[in-house]
């Protein structure tokens, strides 16, 4: 059984959830989905509070990557994997990671997990003026779930920003890129003077997620309100209910 923590982490977060497959699929994007030789879903996440596996009292050690797979086809039934242990640890920046996505090229030949840089203890908390404007990434070696590259820093908004959280990216396959985006907020100018303005989502495109494009406002609420954790799904491309 999952404990009560990481079945609400499930509730927010499903949208990490991947479809596992037990053999190569169709290159077109538009046929990826719940095909036949799809076997369940992986779902990766962190823990505010863990010590060990089964132990939940401390953290940085919960901020890293972990991993569940599900029971055969049941998107709200899971396993853990490598015995609850991190599946992924992050030896840059801060070394520690939060919000974790996992994002694939169109024809699933390469997948990549992008996570907020953010180790709590050592920056002193959420509220701090100077917190990491890097995504830690890991890219995959090839198309294997299972084997991944290790963890490398990418700065992807500049020194006015506080911080770059939760960052989501989707292919775009039209354009054979991925739009990436994150919430952040900045300051004006480079010490970090003063009050931040609010919280905005802002995006950048990059083919490999190596280098990144200018960052640019995607969402911005207006009226002094913020918005984070920015979530784009996937709905019909034609019809009325696009």
């Amino acid at each position: 059984m999952l404990s009560v923590q990481v079945k609400l982490l499930l509730l927010v977060q499903l949208c990490l959830a991947a479809f596992v497959a037990s053999r190569p699929v169709s290159s077109e994007p538009s046929l990826l989905k719940r095909a036949s030789d799809k076997v369940g879903y992986l779902f990766i996440h962190f823990y505010d509070d863990y010590k060990e596996p089964g132990v939940y009292t401390t953290y940085p050690a919960g901020e890293q990557v972990f991993g569940h797979l599900s029971n055969g086809n049941d998107a709200l039934s899971y396993k853990a994997l490598k015995g609850g242990a991190p599946l992924l640890t992050s030896t840059v920046g801060t070394k520690g990671v939060r919000d974790m996505y996992l994002v694939s090229k169109g024809d699933e030949s390469q997948h990549y997990i992008i996570a907020t840089d953010l180790n709590q203890t050592a920056v002193g908390g959420f509220s701090s003026p100077f917190l990491s404007r890097s995504l830690v990434i890991w890219e995959s070696e090839g198309a294997s779930l299972t084997k991944w590259k290790p963890s490398r820093l990418v700065e992807v908004v500049p020194d006015t920003f506080r911080m770059a959280w939760a960052p989501e990216a989707i292919w775009l396959d039209d354009e054979q890129r991925f739009l990436v985006y994150w919430s952040s907020n900045k300051y004006a100018d480079a010490s970090h003077s003063g009050t931040p303005d609010y919280d905005k989502i802002y995006s950048s495109y990059t083919t490999d997620f190596v280098t990144f494009t200018d960052p640019e406002v995607f969402m911005d609420l207006g009226n002094n309100v913020g918005v984070i954790d920015l979530t784009i799904g996937r709905g019909p491309t034609s019809g009325t209910n696009q």
